[in-house]
């Protein structure tokens, strides 16, 4: 029942990011990329997992946003970077793997 409610917040998430923010120009600089979020909240798993969920999830925009390697390539750095910042944020692991779960997150 978790992974079922995580896929669908991701799958909604990705839905804002194509209909919405892929179109939201910010003082005709940006764009806003809330995508990212999903990798920063998704729970735990092991390091692999990680950054092949990134990579996935970096393909998909690449491809939805006409981007050669773009996104790719700064999921898979998230998505390496993320175990490293959550170590260096939260010094004792019991306490990281139980203040991270999604429903607690949001």
């Amino acid at each position: 029942m978790k992974w079922l409610r995580i896929l669908l917040g991701a799958i909604l998430l990705l839905f804002l990011q194509m209909a919405i923010f892929n179109h939201l120009h910010l003082w005709g600089l940006c764009h806003p990329f809330i995508y990212i979020l999903l990798l920063l909240c998704m729970p735990l798993m092991p390091r692999w997992a990680e950054i092949l969920t990134g990579f996935a999830l970096g393909c998909l925009m690449d491809c939805i946003c006409s981007t050669p390697g773009i996104h790719t390539s700064a999921c898979v750095l998230i998505s390496w970077l993320r175990p490293i910042m959550l170590s260096r944020m939260v010094q004792d692991s019991e306490r990281l793997v139980s203040a991270i779960v999604p429903e607690t997150i949001g």
